[in-house]
């Protein structure tokens, strides 16, 4: 159990917290915590995320065959898959991602360690893996044509 007061763990029968000597009201338990602190995490994917990005995966694989077997020109069968794993990684991987923007902000700032994402970073994110898994297909059905 842990402290609303102070945060401290307490033993599930305690009637006060030791730390702050308050009176054990109400408590969260490790499970309630856990749950609580992972759903409110913009770095941790939901888990229609986690299927969304298998599923780019997989059609990454599928575009590289299929372009294989029916394109004239292989190169191109690279395009599809290349957007489709982007789009996987976007989805399944925001600490990978949320890294490499911290990468970048320290190029010009000093004490990016404490930078945290912000709400329209997360709704970024969202938008990017939708546009580049829609613009794999169309590039996919564009290069089926020719």
């Amino acid at each position: 159990m842990i402290c609303i007061n102070c945060g401290n763990r307490m033993e599930k029968s305690a009637k006060k917290c030791r730390s702050c000597n308050s009176v054990a009201g109400e408590k969260f338990n490790d499970a309630e915590l856990a749950k609580v602190l992972n759903d409110s995490d913009e770095l941790n994917p939901s888990q229609l995320e986690r299927v969304l990005s298998w599923i780019f995966f997989i059609s990454a694989a599928i575009f590289f065959v299929l372009g294989m077997i029916y394109f004239d020109t292989r190169e191109l069968s690279i395009l599809p898959a290349v957007f489709s794993i982007l789009a996987g990684v976007s989805a399944g991987y925001p600490r990978a991602l949320w890294a490499l923007e911290r990468a970048r902000l320290s190029l010009r700032a000093h004490g990016t360690a404490e930078l945290h994402p912000t709400e329209l970073w997360t709704i970024r994110r969202k938008i990017s893996y939708w546009i580049e898994i829609i613009g794999a297909f169309i590039l996919f059905l564009t290069f089926m044509q020719f």
